[in-house]
């Protein structure tokens, strides 16, 4: 009987700790997300960038410039907005939720089903925000629900998408 090899035979301690640190960086992300703070999708793409560095993890340098771009984007809004709107915690548990559900049932498909997923499960948790008491005042088909999804959504649409690529290189790193 041939024993069983896996990516973990080979492993050093520093690999170790780069995969500790992507997972740790992918962790405060969500964190950071669900409090509505502009560095979750900078944490996030330190995860990546972490993974990156673990040469059999599959993340290439396409995905970093693709999702690097992502996260200056959804980043730059989050520093644009203004205080009031960015610190509020409002709504954020429905939409992250949504965008992670949405994330990882589109992983399921391909990762640009995975995209696909964040947007629409994050479109679907503000929908579900505002019809609670306390997201009435959006109303739900005005532009001031468009652009509290905007600007909420799409920071936590780009940082589920980052943290489900994680997600995925690890479990294939376990399982190759």
């Amino acid at each position: 009987m041939e024993p069983i090899h896996n990516i973990f035979d080979t492993v050093t301690t520093v690999d170790i700790i780069i995969l500790t640190l992507s997972i740790l960086a992918a962790i405060a992300a969500l964190v950071g997300t669900w409090m509505s703070r502009f560095w979750s999708v900078i944490a996030a793409y330190v995860s990546l960038c972490l993974l990156h560095l673990f040469p059999a993890s599959g993340v290439v340098g396409g995905t970093l410039v693709f999702w690097g771009m992502a996260a200056v984007v959804a980043t730059a809004i989050g520093l644009m907005l203004p205080p009031e709107i960015a610190g509020t915690r409002c709504g954020m548990p429905y939409i992250t939720i949504g965008a992670l559900a949405g994330t990882f049932t589109g992983l399921i498909i391909s990762q640009a089903g995975m995209i696909i997923g964040a947007v629409v499960g994050a479109m679907c948790g503000a929908i579900a925000y505002s019809r609670t008491p306390a997201g009435a005042p959006l109303g739900f088909p005005s532009a001031r629900f468009f652009n509290f999804t905007c600007a909420k959504g799409l920071p936590v649409a780009v940082t589920a998408c980052m943290c489900g690529l994680v997600t995925i290189s690890f479990i294939n790193l376990l399982h190759p």
